[in-house]
């Protein structure tokens, strides 16, 4: 299941015109981020969020957890981890982190 995740989350970001590979990705989960072309690592963050947002959100429904704004607000986070200004500003003026 997670390989056919992150070539999903892969697909769905190109279609937004991010340039990145599954190697990438791999290679970021694996530390060694610093082989990405730096033109693409932003991008490779961006998956990367998106896959733990949407691991924690699946894990949390899964053990019988309700979709509430708590979790959401959890969800936010993830996803807008590692930027700064107006994302940041979007996670704090939502969610009380």
């Amino acid at each position: 299941m997670e390989p056919f995740i992150r070539k999903e989350t892969l697909e769905a970001s190109q279609i937004e015109g991010t340039h990145v590979t599954l190697s990438d990705i791999y290679a970021y989960e694996a530390g060694q981020e610093t082989f990405i072309d730096e033109d693409r690592r932003q991008g490779t963050q961006e998956i990367i969020n998106y896959l733990h947002a949407l691991t924690h959100s699946r894990d949390a429904i899964t053990a019988g957890k309700t979709v509430t704004v708590e979790l959401l607000c959890e969800m936010l986070h993830r996803l807008l981890s590692g930027y700064a200004g107006t994302k940041q500003t979007l996670l704090s003026r939502h969610c009380s982190y």
